[in-house]
């Protein structure tokens, strides 16, 4: 039929790779869209943080002439365009994902670390919206204990929140275990506390898990994760979009930190009479050991 547009099954447009769409969706774009296309299509996946502002100020158009290219590529927006491009970076090991990082830093390794923290904090603020950040705060600020919960390279971090929360006066526990272990972890997930999921890339068992037993018990569900809101969104109480740097390069979890504490510093604010008491009594507990 002449003037529509075909669309792809939707596996095959997730598989495609974005050069692709746009040689086929050359003949629609106008000059600004496609201005628009080759920039995305140049940079790779090290541009797939900036949001459409960002994209915009350096090409010189509009924020919805980056919107409207990421749609009239066949994708809902430019949120959906990066998922699948971050999809299609699953199977890149950690060796070239280094690989790729290192290729594109110059002598000047802190310089280029800083910036590209800069870029993946700017998309954090595009991606987590006032109003989604405020109800995961009012979520956390209405539960007796709260639980952080991370595995691999995520526990750390759980456990640092878990830690700087008990120090603001909310009693909390790091839930970090895998395997078999999980079943002690599932065990604390109780009525009247509530959680916050990490979770990045895929769906992991223990994640499935620790949703179903929060469902059994009533628990709200914070999830941060990068590409699973689709797949996931639906069973938590909120979702907080937060990239672990560029998709395809080496992993930076300073995003996921900067929004952890974000949290921690709201709850503090909800009540600071409580987390200042709490201070107070670890600097007193402080002197026992003195």
């Amino acid at each position: 039929m002449s003037g529509s547009i075909v669309q792809q099954p939707l596996h095959d447009q997730r598989s495609e790779p974005l050069s692709q769409r746009v040689a086929r969706a050359a003949s629609r774009l106008s000059p600004a869209q496609r201005q628009v296309a080759e920039y995305l299509v140049g940079s790779g996946r090290a541009a797939m943080v900036d949001s459409a502002s960002v994209i915009a100020e350096r090409l010189g158009v509009s924020d919805a002439t980056v919107v409207r290219t990421a749609q009239a590529l066949g994708y809902s927006g430019l949120p959906e365009l990066r998922r699948t491009l971050a999809t299609q970076t699953e199977g890149v090991t950690l060796a070239e994902r280094l690989h790729r990082t290192l290729a594109l830093t110059d002598d000047d390794v802190l310089t280029n670390s800083a910036h590209a923290l800069v870029v993946s904090v700017d998309a954090l603020l595009h991606q987590v919206s006032g109003s989604r950040f405020s109800h995961a705060v009012d979520i956390l600020d209405g539960a007796d204990r709260l639980l952080w919960s991370g595995i691999g390279p995520s526990a750390p971090l759980a456990e640092y929140a878990a830690v700087l929360a008990g120090r603001l006066g909310r009693p909390s526990l790091a839930l970090t275990r895998s395997g078999p272990g999980v079943a002690d972890d599932l065990m604390a997930v109780t009525p009247s506390s509530a959680a916050v999921v990490l979770t990045y890339g895929r769906r992991h068992r223990h994640v499935e898990a620790l949703l179903q037993r929060a469902a059994d018990r009533a628990v709200p569900v914070i999830l941060i994760t990068d590409v699973l809101e689709p797949e996931l969104g639906d069973r938590a109480a909120e979702t907080l979009v937060c990239w672990r740097g560029s998709p395809g390069l080496f992993t930076s979890h300073a995003p996921t930190m900067i929004l952890l504490e974000g949290l921690l510093m709201g709850l503090a604010q909800r009540d600071p009479e409580r987390a200042e008491s709490s201070l107070a009594e670890l600097e007193a507990l402080r002197t026992l050991d003195r």
